[in-house]
């Protein structure tokens, strides 16, 4: 392995969130980005070491976090300064990245792995990274051909020290996939929120915590996301074709005053999200809900998890509704089948409005 100091071309959200990954395992990076200040701030969060450019030659591996477009010149430019070190990125496209490596630098492009950690956030910026960030995440390695055993075995084993687990994947697949779970489901739910002025001056009041929980990748970065789109252009439009002929028909059917369309879609929906992985890409148990009204004040949601840790009863995951500047919230709790009564009476003996979920 050839990790023993690993260079960061980008301290934007995905690059600062390695950085601090690393620096958990008591590592640190190297911090280069075009904007001097987004470094040295990556570095006051703890990052890191804030650097300049030359300083990459001696790394022994670098993984570029620069923006989709420039990815593939940044990463031509890294290999040809950092003669001796492994090369990897996070780019959220694939095919364009590996072809565009391969074309401008064939005689180095061995020593350079694709790669792309399946996680992140609304926000960008050092200030939205979190150390945490990849645990469990799924982490795609994207080898070229022509990549070396030692790139590609570094390029796992950076995902491994982040936390993540890896997935190795061909660049069309990875594209197509991402297509439909992560670059799609963008644009739809930039589509809806963008919908939200159409429906009237009375709809921001009346969306409920489902139009806010379906259209919350919506306050993404929109240029980021046309030069991930640009990226993947193809697999994209395939997806959004795919999905604009569902919606079409399931329209037409409503023309005709048929809702069956809409069921068969709800229960086909419901299995997809089904076969989501759970923890640690695990098949996702079989939990049962639990409602419980929780009051808006200081303190409450660390009172009724307490209230379940004293019944002796984990909290798998949770939910919560709510509205701004309303009274209460509610809160879904998912805990293990037989532990459902259990938890009921301890929370009614504590006082808590709750009940079984369906």
């Amino acid at each position: 392995m050839s990790l023993e100091r690993v260079g960061i071309v980008g301290a934007g959200l995905i690059g600062t969130s390695i950085g601090l990954a690393l620096a958990r395992r008591g590592e640190r990076a190297l911090l280069v980005d075009v904007d001097g200040d987004r470094a040295t701030t990556a570095a006051a969060l703890g990052a890191g070491d804030a650097g300049e450019w030359a300083a990459l030659a001696a790394c022994t591996h670098v993984v570029v976090a620069a923006p989709p477009g420039p990815t593939a010149e940044v990463v031509d430019q890294v290999l040809r300064l950092a003669l001796t070190a492994t090369v990897s990125d996070v780019c959220s496209t694939k095919t364009h990245v590996l072809v565009e490596v391969e074309t401008l630098n064939r005689e180095m492009s061995s020593r350079f792995c694709g790669g792309h950690p399946i996680a992140g956030r609304e926000r960008g910026g050092p200030g939205a990274a979190q150390s945490e960030l990849f645990d469990g995440a799924a982490w795609v390695v994207c080898p070229l051909p022509g990549s070396s055993a030692e790139a590609r075995a570094d390029a796992e084993e950076l995902a491994r020290r982040c936390g993540a687990r890896t997935a190795v994947v061909d660049a069309a697949t990875h594209d197509a996939v991402l297509a439909a779970v992560s670059h799609a489901p963008q644009v739809v739910a930039s589509a809806l929120a963008a919908r939200l002025a159409a429906a009237g001056p009375h709809a921001p009041a009346l969306a409920g915590q489902g139009f806010r929980d379906t259209t919350r990748l919506a306050e993404s970065d929109p240029d980021l996301w046309a030069a991930i789109a640009r990226g993947n252009a193809g697999p994209l439009a395939v997806e959004l074709h795919a999905l604009a002929a569902v919606l079409s028909g399931v329209a037409e059917a409503l023309n005709r005053g048929d809702g069956t369309p809409v069921a068969d879609l709800v229960r086909a929906g419901r299995a997809g999200r089904a076969a989501l992985p759970g923890k640690a890409a695990a098949p996702r148990p079989s939990w049962t809900r639990v409602g419980v009204v929780l009051p808006d004040r200081p303190g409450e949601l660390g009172r009724l998890l307490a209230a379940a840790g004293q019944a002796g009863v984990n909290v798998e995951d949770l939910s919560i509704e709510h509205a701004p500047d309303h009274p209460v919230g509610y809160v879904d709790l998912d805990v293990r089948p037989e532990a459902v009564d259990q938890l009921l009476k301890a929370l009614a003996a504590a006082g808590w409005a709750a009940h079984r979920s369906s």
